[in-house]
């Protein structure tokens, strides 16, 4: 009794090298479509990869900036709170040294 294992023929997606069924319009790997016009995310992959770049912005240019304001305001917050503290210290600090010098117990 012999065994016949059925094959089908597979080819490669030229994005992702997934192995897909021939005919397929789409890889079942990575989304990708094989026809330009259906696919702008393919369009702009295929030019980035022929070394073109597009004229719209990075999308996370927007959320970098965002991130980096917020913890520049992050850090003026603590070095406030951390001068704060000081200036509470140097203050009491003058404060003590005011009375112990009207108390008479301070040095001359």
């Amino acid at each position: 009794m012999t065994t016949e294992v059925e094959t089908s023929a597979k080819s490669v997606c030229p994005y992702c090298g997934g192995e897909m069924p021939t005919g397929s319009r789409r890889c079942w790997l990575c989304r990708e479509e094989f026809e330009e016009s259906n696919s702008p995310r393919g369009a702009a992959r295929r030019s980035a990869a022929n070394g073109e770049r597009s004229s719209a912005p990075a999308g996370g240019t927007l959320l970098s900036v965002l991130g980096y304001m917020v913890l520049g305001a992050i850090g003026m917050v603590t070095l406030l709170i951390i001068g704060f503290a000081i200036g509470v210290v140097a203050v009491f600090g003058a404060f003590l040294s005011i009375c112990s010098s009207m108390s008479g117990g301070g040095h001359p």
